[in-house]
């Protein structure tokens, strides 16, 4: 995610991390027995909004689908979080960490420098070129389930779950192949005038 992208948020708000759960999926299971889990809940403390209105303490939804839910939170203590956020069936407010498919979420260190940097976007709603500086290094290899892997480090490997990205690539790439094949042979059938 562009840093420039937090403008897009429905609330913005700098706050402490006091909490953090992974949930699982009710109903499946790895190949081998363990958990898959679907999402996680983060708890913050909020200091300060900068960005709509929000009570003192929120449940914040992370689905994180691209990276995987983390065993232990990722997030520095202090942060600037961009969330989105929708009304439930109940009428309750339920917030999202703000992040776009194959994206970093929307969340920076809450540093000095980066507080001065956001409100300044947040006020003109028009981010500069300024460099925010990264919560967290996404550039470090990493456990698709677990915490970020220190390089080298070795991780659970084997399962045929391990897999799955062959397969679902090797599927994607039929799926394409067909679907150009039927575009052409629609484009080679003589057309009546």
């Amino acid at each position: 995610m562009e840093p420039s992208e937090i403008l897009a948020a429905d609330a913005v708000f700098i706050g402490e991390l006091t909490g953090y759960a992974r949930i699982e999926h009710e109903r499946f299971k790895r190949d081998d027995g363990r958990p898959i889990y679907t999402h996680a809940v983060l708890t913050y403390r909020v200091d300060e909004t900068l960005r709509s209105e929000l009570p003192d303490r929120v449940n914040v939804l992370w689905y994180n689908s691209t990276f995987g839910i983390p065993e232990e939170s990722p997030f520095p203590q202090r942060q600037i979080v961009g969330l989105s956020m929708n009304q439930n069936e109940d009428e309750a407010t339920a917030y999202h960490l703000l992040q776009k498919p194959c994206a970093p979420p929307a969340w920076f260190a809450a540093t000095a420098h980066n507080v001065q940097v956001i409100k300044g976007w947040l006020a003109s709603g028009v981010a500069t070129d300024e460099q925010l500086e990264p919560a967290i290094d996404f550039s470090r290899p990493r456990d698709r389930d677990g915490p970020r892997a220190e390089a080298g480090a070795s991780t659970e490997r084997g399962s045929s779950s391990d897999w799955s990205w062959v397969t679902g690539g090797l599927f994607g790439l039929v799926a394409i192949g067909s679907l150009a094949a039927c575009v052409l042979a629609w484009r080679m059938v003589p057309r009546q005038r």
